[in-house]
C-alpha cells in the first residue's frame, strides 16, 4: 500500500510531554490521512515493533505505542497481531512478553501476540537468495513497521528498513552482528533490503518517545524516505547509508531529501549533528575504516564433522539458508557466500558441533 505522493514524511513533536500515545498517533498520522488511509475492515495487520532489549530492557513507551497502534487498527475492523523475533531473546520471546508486560498490555486490548519462532515458514526468493519467512508475516495484508533505533554508523543500516530483520525466526544480532558491522556491512544492508522488498510495510513509524525530550515520532508510507529524513536529522548524507542507497536504487522508495515532503515540526534536539538523538549510532570505527579492515576481521561458523549427527537443526535455524547437504560431500557444509555470520547455527546445535573460528584481529577486538 502506497500513499500519493509516497515521499511524504510526517513528524509530530510533543513539547509538553502531556499527550497520550493515542493523541500522539492521531497528530502524527493526520498529515498522512489518518490510520484509515492504511487500515480497512477485514484486513490482517501485523504490528512489528522492536522488542530487542537494551541494558534498560524494552522501553515501555515503545510497547505502549505498539499496543495502541494495534488497538486502533482493531477498532477499524482489522484482525491484528503483534510480532517480533528480537535479538538476544535467549530465554524465549514468550517469557520476554511477560517480562516487559507486553502480554498484559496486549491482553487488556484483546490483541494477539504472534510467536514468530513457532510460526510455519515459507521460502521466498529474491534473485538467487532464499529466505525462510514466517507465513503469517508474508500473508499479512498490512505490516505496520515500528522502529525505534536509528541508523548505525558502522553497519550503515538500521532505521525502518533494518527493523525488518526481526521477522527472521531466530535471527540473533548479538556478536554475529558485530562481525557483520565490521566486515559485512554491505551484505547486512542487502539482506535488510531483500526482506523489505518482499514485505514492503505499508506504514512505517520511527519512535523517539524513549530517546528524546521533547518526545517525537515520524511516519511515512515510504520507509526509505523515513530513513532518509532520520539520517538527515542526524547530519548524515543518506546515500552513505547502505540500506537507504540499495533500497532507493531498487526503486523501493525515495532516498533523496530534496524529493521528500515533510509535514509537522522538526525536533530541534536532532536538527544538527544528531547528538543525543540516536538518529545515528555506532561504535569506535567509522564506516570507511570498518570497510578497510573488514577482510582482516573474520568470525566464521564451522562444523566439526566428528561431533555432527546430521540432525538438520542448524539447517532449519539458518535464516540465510547457508547450510546445505551437498551431493559431492560427506556431511553438512556452510556456504560462505550465503553465510551472514548470525551464529544461529552455533547457538542451536544440540551437539556443540558448530564452533566460531576467529581471525587474529577478531580475537584482539572481541576476545
Amino acid at each position: 500500500m502506497k500513499l500519493e505522493p509516497p515521499s511524504t514524511v510526517a513528524i509530530s513533536v510533543d513539547r509538553t510531554d502531556l499527550l497520550s500515545t493515542t493523541d500522539r498517533l492521531a497528530a502524527l498520522l493526520s498529515p498522512l490521512g489518518g490510520l484509515s488511509t492504511f487500515v480497512r475492515p477485514g484486513m490482517t495487520v501485523l504490528v512489528k515493533p522492536d522488542l530487542t532489549a537494551g541494558s534498560d530492557g524494552v522501553p515501555e513507551t515503545h510497547l505502549e505505542l505498539a499496543v495502541q497502534v494495534g488497538r486502533l487498527a482493531q477498532a477499524a475492523g482489522a484482525k491484528v497481531a503483534i510480532g517480533d523475533s528480537p535479538a538476544l531473546a535467549e530465554a524465549g520471546v514468550e517469557r520476554l512478553w511477560k517480562q516487559t508486560r507486553l502480554e498484559e498490555m496486549a491482553g487488556r486490548e484483546g490483541l494477539h501476540l504472534l510467536n514468530i519462532e513457532k510460526s510455519a515458514t515459507v521460502p521466498v526468493a529474491v534473485e538467487t537468495r532464499i529466505y525462510y519467512l514466517p507465513q503469517p508475516v508474508v500473508e499479512a495484508d498490512l505490516i505496520v513497521n515500528l522502529s525505534r533505533r536509528g541508523l548505525n554508523a558502522t553497519s550503515r543500516t538500521g532505521g525502518a528498513i533494518g527493523n525488518v530483520f526481526g521477522v527472521l525466526p531466530g535471527f540473533h544480532m548479538g556478536m554475529g552482528a558485530f562481525k557483520g558491522r565490521i566486515s559485512q556491512s554491505r551484505r547486512m544492508a542487502q539482506i535488510a533490503v531483500d526482506l523489505f522488498s518482499v514485505l514492503q510495510p505499508g506504514l512505517n513509524i520511527f519512535d523517539a518517545l524513549d530517546l528524546q525530550n521533547p518526545a517525537w515520532l515520524a511516519a511515512s508510507a515510504d520507509a526509505v524516505a523515513l530513513d532518509t529524513v532520520i539520517a538527515s536529522l542526524a547530519g548524515v548524507d543518506p546515500q552513505t547509508i547502505f540500506s537507504i542507497r540499495y533500497a532507493s536504487e531498487a526503486g523501493l522508495g525515495i532516498g533523496w531529501l530534496e524529493a521528500i515532503a515533510t509535514e509537522g515540526d522538526v525536533p530541534q534536539a536532532v536538527s544538527r549533528g544528531g547528538r543525543g538523538s540516536r538518529g545515528l549510532t555506532g561504535g569506535v570505527l567509522t564506516g570507511t575504516v570498518a570497510d578497510a579492515i573488514g577482510s582482516l576481521v573474520t568470525m566464521k561458523p564451522e562444523i566439526d564433522p566428528a561431533r555432527c549427527s546430521d540432525c538438520g537443526i542448524c539447517i532449519s535455524s539458518c535464516p540465510a539458508g547457508a547450510i546445505r547437504c551437498l551431493p559431492d560431500r560427506i556431511g553438512l557444509t556452510i556456504e560462505r557466500r550465503l553465510c551472514i555470520s548470525c551464529w544461529r547455527c552455533h547457538e542451536s546445535c544440540p551437539k556443540a558441533a558448530i564452533f566460531v573460528r576467529k581471525s587474529w584481529l577478531a580475537r584482539q577486538l572481541v576476545g
